[in-house]
């Protein structure tokens, strides 16, 4: 990765070897989409899937449901900006981006967002 350090192939639940890099952790957070909760707590430790790194996990935002006023209309605001433009951005800061059907869900999600 970005530092150059060394690292190990890990065997994943399918007996493959796998290297950390954002293929395979995007390749673990897409094993949850078919099992992802309405609130999002889920695991993506040792996921199915042959190309899937074994030691992932996401990164989480609590977020109120009810933000009133300009400081909640703005964050919802960023919220969006993560889930578009700012997925795009997600490698070069070294952070493996969310697969599809999890960003289609989390704007879902901040659809209900109450910023009044």
């Amino acid at each position: 990765m970005a530092e150059k350090l060394p690292t190990a192939l890990v065997k994943n639940k399918a007996g493959t070897f796998v290297a950390a890099d954002m293929k395979s952790v995007t390749a673990a957070a897409a094993g949850a989409v078919k099992t992802i909760p309405e609130d999002f707590r889920v695991s993506i430790t040792d996921p199915e899937g042959k190309d899937s790194y074994p030691i992932a996990a996401f990164t989480y935002l609590l977020v109120y449901k009810d933000m009133p006023g300009a400081k909640g209309q703005e964050f919802v605001k960023f919220l969006g900006w993560a889930m578009d433009a700012g997925q795009k951005q997600a490698q070069a800061l070294q952070y493996a981006p969310l697969p599809g059907p999890i960003v289609a869900k989390v704007k879902e999600k901040i659809k209900t967002i109450s910023t009044r």
